[in-house]
């Protein structure tokens, strides 16, 4: 099933309507976006850990193209093999969950997939990331072809998302596989499916907690993204100017970065 079919399926089963007369549950998170629970979670999950979380650790401003997030145990989900997806202003999350960390990773990897609409020239409109990303992929290429895979070379300067491609890298390479070989490539070997996961990757890994040194080092230009992401939308109230990196210690002491 196609990501455009199930985006269809998903808005046709979970309508905003539907899901209030069915009075599902609801929350807000930063007092403006709602998310309804229309089918429950596992018991070892409590929202409110997970939401107060995410009010503590990520800017209110990494929201600002989230309408809504929707939980419930979506097929079309399950069919794709996905636990999360964001589409068109909202984040939809499978109940299905081994628990709280899992389900914030999921949630935190889609508030990544929602800036690529807000801020997708500043991300990828200098080339630079990209630059970085297939950079990568052709070093992995030749390690691959020393190992013995066979791949055009084509596949791998292509930054875009490929099906094929991604089924090569997860199924007939393995992720064990790419770690091995690969050390210090690639955050995780899921970054190296596409230049949007290469890019989702890295702000999961640092709002997961993973370490900001580590992620500068393996790729110093997503860091740099990452790091003008975050001051991107912070103003200074009296001079209407926004605030430098410089101004203050680190990315901010509210969020430890």
């Amino acid at each position: 099933m196609s990501r455009q079919k199930v985006t269809e399926y998903i808005k046709e089963s979970s309508q905003k309507k539907s899901l209030q007369e069915h009075k599902v549950q609801k929350h807000r998170i930063f007092n403006h976006i709602e998310l309804f629970i229309k089918d429950p979670f596992p018991d070892n999950v409590n929202i409110e850990n997970i939401l107060d979380r995410l009010q503590k650790e990520i800017p209110e401003h990494f929201l600002n193209e989230i309408d809504m997030i929707l939980v419930g145990d979506f097929p079309a989900l399950k069919k794709r093999g996905a636990d999360a997806m964001y589409a068109e202003g909202a984040i939809y999350l499978s109940n299905s969950t081994s628990g709280e960390d899992d389900t914030y990773d999921d949630l935190i990897h889609e508030i990544a997939h929602s800036l690529e609409s807000g801020y997708s020239m500043e991300l990828y409109g200098d080339g630079q990331l990209e630059y970085e990303f297939v950079g990568k992929r052709k070093m992995l290429y030749h390690l691959l072809v020393q190992h013995g895979y066979q791949r055009p070379m084509m596949d791998f300067i292509n930054a875009d998302y490929n099906e094929d491609f991604d089924i090569f890298l997860y199924k007939e390479v393995g992720y064990d596989t790419i770690r091995n070989i690969a050390p210090n490539l690639f955050l995780s070997p899921y970054a190296a499916t596409s230049l949007r996961e290469y890019f989702a990757n890295g702000f999961e890994a640092l709002y997961m907690g993973q370490d900001k040194d580590y992620i500068k080092r393996v790729s110093p230009k997503l860091y740099e993204k990452l790091e003008q992401l975050y001051y991107m939308g912070r103003f200074d109230p009296e001079t209407e100017m926004a605030y430098h990196m410089d101004d203050e210690k680190g990315w901010s002491n509210k969020h430890g970065y």
